[in-house]
């Protein structure tokens, strides 16, 4: 019948230990990888059930990775002045930032890639737009306005205020080249 409410149930068999039968739903996190079956049965308020055997693959945890990569180079040049100091300025028409990641020694590939920056003195608002640069054979000692390089495919953006102390993040995943690179 189809007169609620519905009374759920475990007939034959078991789930797998994690797991419960809750309002005709499977929930929780099973404790082991494993096969399953077990039948399940729904009543209705007037008595009428059915039954359905059901069969669970659970497959092994799927794990995730959270690296954190420092540049290995990163400058900016203020009009044509190169500077390498502690910090990173960036200025509509006045400065641009260059930063070079070192991606190696990854065992599994890469999903997705996330830019994250935090503004240490002058806050500031606006758009900052992230370009794929045309090469990687500057240096942050060796950049200059004849050397860096230029900018490629947009990569991502923020758009906002940026206040000092706060941390801002772009993602940048379209970089990735599908297994793993960037």
């Amino acid at each position: 019948g189809d007169d609620t409410p519905f009374t759920w149930s475990i007939s034959a068999g078991s789930l797998p230990s994690g797991l419960d039968l809750t309002n005709g739903k499977i929930e929780g996190t099973p404790a082991a990888e494993g096969d399953h079956t077990f039948t399940v049965r729904v009543e209705d308020s007037n008595g009428d059930s059915d039954e359905q055997e059901l069969n669970l693959h659970v497959g092994p945890p799927v794990v995730r990775y959270i690296d954190t990569f420092t540049p290995i180079h990163d400058a900016y040049l203020e009009n044509t002045t190169p500077l390498n100091n502690t910090l990173l300025k960036i200025e509509n028409g006045r400065r641009v930032s260059y930063l070079m990641f070192e991606v190696t020694g990854m065992t599994s590939s890469i999903q997705s890639a996330i830019l994250s920056m935090k503004v240490s003195t002058d806050g500031g608002n606006g758009t900052i737009r992230i370009h794929e640069g045309s090469h990687s054979t500057w240096t942050e000692t060796t950049i200059t306005d004849a050397t860096k390089p230029a900018a490629g495919t947009e990569v991502g953006s923020m758009q906002g205020a940026y206040a000092v102390g706060s941390t801002y993040t772009a993602d940048v995943s379209s970089l990735l080249d599908g297994i793993g690179n960037g």
